[in-house]
């Protein structure tokens, strides 16, 4: 059975997609529409329009440390690189003698004369 062009019957009474706003006042804002009783009437956008100031802030003491902490570890690692005096060298050289391996003997232990 098919149905003719004039025997279906169109009921848009209770349809979703047809809504009168004069009906229904609440269900549409326009974009447009200013609500100020929710927001903080002392926030105002700074004139550099930044909006976020504390992150700002956040990022740039994010910065310095990371650039302090790089520059103590290129301080240590140019100490350690840094060649020995001779008084601390002959001092590291005394107290290595006074260690016992227990019978292993390193590498470069022949490298090493026992005088100085």
């Amino acid at each position: 059975m098919s149905i003719t062009s004039n025997e279906f019957s169109q009921d848009t009474d209770d349809s979703d997609s047809e809504i009168n706003l004069d009906d229904n006042p609440d269900y549409y804002q326009p974009i447009s529409s200013d609500d100020d009783s929710e927001e903080n009437p002392s926030f105002q956008i700074p004139s550099n329009g930044h909006i976020e100031p504390e992150e700002e802030e956040v990022i740039e003491e994010e910065e310095a440390a990371n650039s302090e902490i790089s520059r103590a570890f290129t301080e240590d690692e140019n100490r350690r690189k840094a060649p020995l005096t001779p008084e601390n060298s002959t001092r590291i050289m005394d107290a290595m003698r006074g260690i016992s391996l227990q019978g292993f003997v390193p590498d470069w232990s022949n490298q090493v004369p026992d005088s100085h």
